[in-house]
């Protein structure tokens, strides 16, 4: 109780619990802990979110539907991580968040107002190797000069994405920055009203500040 009282004060009254329950011999384990600590939380005004982790996998994202029902009592929220999927040249696929959404609501007992989907800010660059690295409001650099990379949208991921020339390693290679726009939050934010979920906003500091007016 002491532990959960002073973890009152740093989040808030919630506390928030990822867990890799997937191919897990434990996972009957950790349902049980989840359950123990919901009631716990509980009984001291206490919220539990859960962070549930995706498949790389457009249309199955979620391997094991089951946990949101065992766990639908004992869990306030059910935070999606939507966003670095990493493969593909891909970031945060709109089909890929929309197809976890509707697997978690495919449970008859889920109400959607449970569910949270991410939203990153921060944008994600790719070589044929794979991803390059996580940027914040530094990719502007790469917009520099007279040759700035030019955007593509991405009608399959629903993503903007540019490309440019840069020495990786001292090789040249070609990068596709997937960077969030205006419009890729936007369409993401109408997604959550229209399916009545919640949403949260990943790497706010790494966002531009016009971002934020969406949300006002």
């Amino acid at each position: 109780l002491d532990r959960a009282s002073a973890a009152s004060d740093v989040y808030k009254r919630q506390i928030d619990v990822g867990v890799y329950l997937l191919h897990s011999a434990l996972r009957d384990s950790f349902i049980k802990i989840l359950q123990e600590l919901g009631m716990l939380l509980h009984s001291n005004s206490m919220q539990l979110i859960m962070t549930v982790y995706l498949h790389r996998n457009f249309n199955t994202p979620i391997r094991d539907t089951g946990i949101f029902e065992e766990l639908y009592p004992f869990v306030d929220y059910f935070n999606l991580l939507t966003y670095d999927y990493g493969q593909n040249y891909y970031h945060s696929p709109f089909n890929w968040t929309a197809n976890a959404v509707n697997q978690a609501l495919e449970e008859p007992k889920i109400n959607s107002t449970k569910i949270i989907v991410s939203i990153p800010f921060h944008s994600f660059a790719f070589t044929k190797k794979g991803p390059l690295t996580r940027m914040g409001t530094d990719s502007l650099r790469y917009f520099e000069g007279d040759n700035p990379p030019f955007p593509e949208w991405d009608t399959t991921a629903e993503e903007q994405t540019f490309t440019y020339r840069q020495m990786v390693e001292s090789i040249e290679e070609t990068v596709t920055l997937v960077m969030p726009t205006l419009y890729f939050i936007e369409k993401r934010i109408r997604f959550c009203m229209e399916m009545k979920c919640g949403l949260s906003i990943v790497d706010i500091g790494q966002g531009f500040p016009y971002f934020m007016q969406l949300f006002q």
